[in-house]
């Protein structure tokens, strides 16, 4: 599911802090793969954070959503965190591998392709299936 909200991180029940926090390190349980589509996906985010001083920067009041609560948060360490997956070096970024199998470039691509859906449209179930390359059987 992270993998696939690459294009809405910005909801969320607290806000969208958490949501960005955490979504790299939870596309990147799917494997390297997917790990580098979603920061691929996402890197525009990221610079639009980056500050001129090497630090991060949380921007609370996207998407019409100030909490009041993370106003001048710092994501300098989630950054570093995402930018540390590659080493492997620690367990949260993947040190001795995961428990789950990668996901594989197709599954991959669909993956990503379901993260095209607008939310706020009611799409049928007809609909994501002709997306995913399947008719809908008509009884």
């Amino acid at each position: 599911m992270t993998l696939a909200s690459y294009n809405e991180r910005e909801w969320g029940h607290t806000g969208h802090f958490f949501s960005w926090h955490w979504g790299a390190l939870g596309a990147a349980r799917g494997g390297d793969a997917a790990s580098q589509s979603f920061i691929g996906n996402t890197r525009w985010f990221v610079e639009l954070e980056r500050r001129y001083d090497g630090g991060f920067v949380h921007q609370f009041q996207l998407n019409n959503m100030d909490l009041g609560s993370f106003t001048n948060w710092r994501t300098t360490g989630s950054r570093l965190l995402q930018f540390c997956l590659p080493r492997k070096k620690l367990y949260i970024t993947g040190k001795e591998g995961f428990s789950m199998a990668a996901i594989t470039a197709v599954d991959l691509q669909e993956i990503v392709a379901a993260g095209r859906f607008d939310p706020d449209q009611r799409n049928t179930a007809g609909d994501l299936l002709e997306a995913r390359g399947r008719r809908p059987s008509r009884s």
